[in-house]
């Protein structure tokens, strides 16, 4: 596996507790600098966005790369801190070093690995620089969790429900999704469960474009970082002579669509319409 420049990933230590893998984790996903780094279970809350990490090669420089968190914005640093200024000093840089099937992380500036603090990996265990050594707290499991426009158009295609010919509107061009807990907070404080459906003022587009727009929203007020979209897509479907509108994303192995009727939260794999134009 090679590390692709510019997307999302979850870390995710090769040791368990209680036969559970855990994942480098930015403490409270606060962003002040000198926040520590931890172990901590994998989340399935906006917790989880403490827990994801965007990676960028640096300019000029192959096979070296930046991390910075989703939720605080700010960079994995030697001193587990966002430093003032260029996001691109030495203890900012990290090199992916492969150890077949996983990863060790070192530090450009130190040439330290990232360790789990004396193998404990209970959760909220520190992980901190340290020599290379032959043992599994510095082994690392990388997991890219975006997708391209295309790879989400590739999905779409092997879609029943969607017609081969579906046209697609493609507005960004790295995706993320959100876990199910994050769906649905978003969808309860939107209020539109307690809305109904009015001819032509208020119907099924309205419905599918203020959730995409809550979403948004949500993304904007939650995430500090930038260079990705969340993937939260309006799909318009026919049935007959009927029509409707609502919305799409991805399933959690992000290999299958999963179907989202806006009026009244549901989830489902097939909405009863055949999908003919998508925007995402």
């Amino acid at each position: 596996m090679s590390i692709l420049s510019g997307h999302v990933y979850s870390i995710v230590s090769r040791g368990q507790v209680n036969d559970t893998n855990v994942a480098l984790d930015l403490l409270g996903g606060s962003s002040e600098k000198g926040t520590q780094c931890q172990i901590w279970g994998q989340s399935t809350t906006k917790d989880v966005f403490n827990q994801l990490w965007l990676i960028k090669e640096v300019l000029g420089q192959p096979g070296v790369y930046t991390l910075r968190n989703l939720r605080s914005g700010t960079y994995l640093d030697l001193r587990w801190s966002s430093a003032a200024g260029s996001p691109y000093e030495k203890n900012q840089q990290w090199k992916f070093v492969p150890n077949e099937p996983y990863f060790k992380i070192q530090n450009v500036a130190s040439q330290t690995f990232v360790d789990v603090f004396q193998k404990n990996y209970a959760a909220g265990t520190k992980v901190h620089g340290w020599q290379s050594y032959a043992t599994e707290s510095q082994d690392w499991v990388i997991r890219r969790v975006s997708r391209t426009g295309d790879e989400i158009k590739a999905v779409l295609s092997k879609n029943p429900h969607i017609t081969k010919t579906c046209k697609t509107y493609l507005q960004d061009g790295l995706y993320i999704t959100l876990p199910k807990g994050v769906r649905e907070e978003i969808y309860s404080k939107s209020g539109l469960k307690t809305l109904k459906w009015r001819n032509q003022i208020f119907d099924c587009d309205d419905f599918a474009f203020i959730t995409k727009g809550e979403v948004a929203k949500w993304g904007a007020q939650e995430l500090l970082a930038d260079g990705f979209a969340i993937l939260w897509g309006v799909m318009f479907g026919e049935k007959g002579t009927s029509t409707h509108a609502y919305n799409f994303y991805l399933n959690e192995s992000l290999d299958a669509v999963v179907f989202f009727e806006p009026q009244n939260g549901q989830e489902m794999a097939d909405i009863g319409y055949q999908g003919y134009f998508s925007v995402f």
